[in-house]
């Protein structure tokens, strides 16, 4: 991303004098390396096109050689199911907790919800506790006998 996106970010965690934390300026998708694609900033206007640098969240994990991860939180207006495709490994591995937006917004990338909450089932997902019908929380839990998939309100 262009610097300006990081700067307020950067700014703001100096200025808190946030010790704990780094900041890596990448896309995060289902694949590694740079691609053009477009990026919804603000919602309702159209998109930009640019070449962005992307990074599977199970790359990061490996280049990073993480030995804990204990949630994931994914807001990222189109790229959610994506994103989650591309930590499959990393979801296997620590099974962490699971704060995603799932919406209409998939469809701008030729995805539904439904396709992510069958993908989700196949991993191991098989509950979510759903905060506002697009925001959910998803863990692994005990192994379901049934093929549904159960939601929490």
């Amino acid at each position: 991303f262009p610097s300006h996106d990081t700067k307020h970010l950067r700014e703001n965690i100096n200025f808190n004098k946030v010790k704990n934390s780094e900041l890596f300026n990448y896309a995060l998708g289902k694949k590694t390396g740079k691609q053009k694609d477009k990026i919804f900033r603000i919602w309702g206007k159209e998109p930009e096109s640019a070449t962005y640098q992307f990074i599977r969240i199970d790359d990061f994990v490996t280049e990073k050689n993480l030995s804990k991860l204990d949630a994931i939180k994914i807001d990222v207006d189109s790229y959610d199911f994506e994103v989650l495709q591309g930590a499959e490994k990393t979801l296997k591995k620590f099974n962490p907790w699971l704060i995603v937006e799932l919406n209409h917004a998939l469809s701008k990338r030729g995805q539904s919800n439904s396709e992510a909450f069958l993908w989700l089932h196949s991993q191991g997902y098989n509950e979510a506790l759903v905060i506002d019908h697009e925001n959910f929380i998803l863990k692994k839990g005990e192994k379901n006998n049934g093929s549904c998939f159960k939601l929490f309100y």
